[in-house]
């Protein structure tokens, strides 16, 4: 803890309602006393939690839906009884803020992680995110057609040796390939036979495994950002549709600021970020919609729901 705050109160007092009045006056107004864990009649433990009602506007129905949440354990208070007082320590405004902001942070995480699960097909269909995937799926159709590739050969049709070696060093996790005698052959996660489908179906269902897999490593190692913004703007909607616990939908304005309160923009304009939201909208198909509001896509809407059941992700930010 950064300094902490400690306080003294009356012993007649109920420390635990004094400590809430105190977060709730000095803090935030949304905290709230949570568990309580007594140790012995001087002492006990007591976690903060946080609840929030949120207000959602259901454009289509025309519907306000009220959304109640509580965010558990985002501090720990220590009590204890001292002569005619009580003692209270526990984290600083500062190690509060930060506890929050992590816990948003994982929030967002999982959630990203649950669409890209479900939707990761959608994600490589759009014209940036297929553009930065063209070296590896280049080398999955080289594979296809040749059997073989060149390492040589192949690195050289890149601008930079360590970016290939990067694509190469997934796709070998993936399993999509091998090396063989200075050779990248087909690894055994390759489709043995297509059958009757199509050969473009095959490599896209391919590079949506590798984007649901390593997306991760995508944007940490090999540093394809380009599906960060198309991410974020889908996350936005699905967690507020989460948070109403069905599909909704969003009023554009509404959406935009939800996407401020979970990603605060850092350096795009405003109609950068309605030209990266407009594409999610019409080149996907995550999510549906136009200029005026926006939807979820039922099977996208249903898979989320079911891939965060139990994940208490509702309980966000």
């Amino acid at each position: 803890m950064s300094g902490g705050t400690h306080l003294g109160l009356p012993i007649s007092c109920d420390p635990e309602a004094e400590l809430g009045t105190y977060l709730r006056r000095t803090w935030s107004s949304d905290l709230r006393i949570g568990r309580v864990t007594k140790i012995d009649s001087y002492r006990r433990r007591v976690s903060i939690d946080a609840r929030a009602v949120d207000l959602i506007f259901d454009r289509a129905r025309r519907k306000r839906i009220f959304a109640c949440h509580t965010i558990e354990n985002l501090g720990e208070f220590y009590i204890r009884a001292a002569p005619k007082k009580w003692m209270i320590e526990g984290p600083s405004y500062d190690d509060f803020l930060k506890i929050r902001s992590n816990h948003k942070l994982s929030v967002l995480s999982r959630s990203e992680s649950a669409l890209i699960e479900v939707a990761s097909d959608k994600f490589v269909e759009m014209g940036l995110v297929k553009n930065a995937l063209t070296p590896v799926a280049n080398l999955l159709i080289w594979l296809g057609t040749e059997n073989s590739v060149s390492l040589e050969n192949w690195k050289k049709s890149g601008r930079s040796l360590d970016q290939m070696a990067n694509y190469l060093h997934m796709l070998e996790r993936l399993g999509y390939v091998k090396m063989e005698k200075g050779l990248i052959v087909p690894g055994p996660e390759f489709p043995n036979d297509f059958g009757d489908v199509p050969p473009k179906v095959v490599y896209a269902q391919m590079l949506a495994r590798a984007v649901r897999e390593d997306h991760v490593f995508m944007q940490q190692v090999l540093r394809l950002t380009q599906i960060v913004g198309p991410l974020h703007w889908a996350n936005s909607y699905y967690l507020t549709a989460l948070l109403a616990a069905e599909r909704i939908s969003l009023p554009i304005q509404q959406l935009e600021q939800r996407h401020i309160g979970y990603y605060p923009a850092r350096g795009t304009s405003e109609l950068q970020r309605r030209g990266q939201l407009l594409r999610v909208v019409y080149e996907s198909g995550i999510m549906q919609g136009n200029r005026s509001q926006v939807s979820g896509d039922p099977e996208v809407t249903k898979h989320y729901f079911e891939a965060t059941a139990g994940s208490r992700l509702e309980a966000a930010v």
